[in-house]
């Protein structure tokens, strides 16, 4: 079960090489991700079945790296839904 868990998990997550493309001191450059990507807290959300105020734990933890854009937060697709194996399906929120 966990071997799958890490497989399905390494398949969400973005290689080395394309984290550094996108990070920039903590945040990271929305410019350089599709828009198609990047969702909204509320969609997080949902997704994960946590409240916002986890979303920001996990976020001051570094656990999901938030993009500002245009002012706007905004999580990566992939981190999320690589959380909901790690996170929410263990703990039966989803």
């Amino acid at each position: 079960m966990l071997e799958r868990c890490l497989a399905e998990l390494s398949q969400h997550l973005p290689t080395p090489s394309e984290e550094e493309n996108v990070k920039r001191e903590g945040n990271a450059r929305p410019d350089r991700l599709p828009q198609e990507e990047l969702i909204t807290i509320k969609q997080a959300e949902g997704i994960l079945g946590v409240s916002r105020w986890k979303i920001a734990k996990m976020r001051e933890e570094g656990e999901l790296t938030d993009y500002d854009r245009n002012g706007q937060i905004r999580l990566s697709r992939r981190e999320v839904e690589a959380a909901k194996i790690w996170y929410s399906i263990p703990k039966g929120k989803v």
